[in-house]
């Protein structure tokens, strides 16, 4: 799905885009940021969605990969990144 559901053109090009253009992303995690850790409350929220007799969905991979694109009315192409989650 992408963020620009109005430009079709972006989606067709996504979608014939080779597999060796896509390139699984790892995100780093929180501690390597270098972020100091703070008091959190107690997660609930997995909990409220199991009570409410809800699908837990959660992301198990994501790709990306990129591409130029040049809109008819530019004159320079635009670098587009894709990213795709397997839920």
């Amino acid at each position: 799905m992408f963020g620009i559901q109005a430009c079709r053109a972006y989606l067709d090009i996504a979608e014939n885009l080779p597999p060796e253009a896509w390139k699984t992303l790892k995100r780093p995690t929180r501690d390597s940021r270098g972020v100091q850790r703070r008091a959190r409350p107690t997660k609930v929220k997995r909990q409220v969605v199991q009570d409410r007799g809800y699908k837990d969905i959660r992301p198990v991979l994501e790709s990306v990969a990129e591409f130029a694109h040049q809109p008819n009315a530019c004159g320079r192409a635009y670098r587009v990144i894709a990213l795709v989650k397997q839920l």
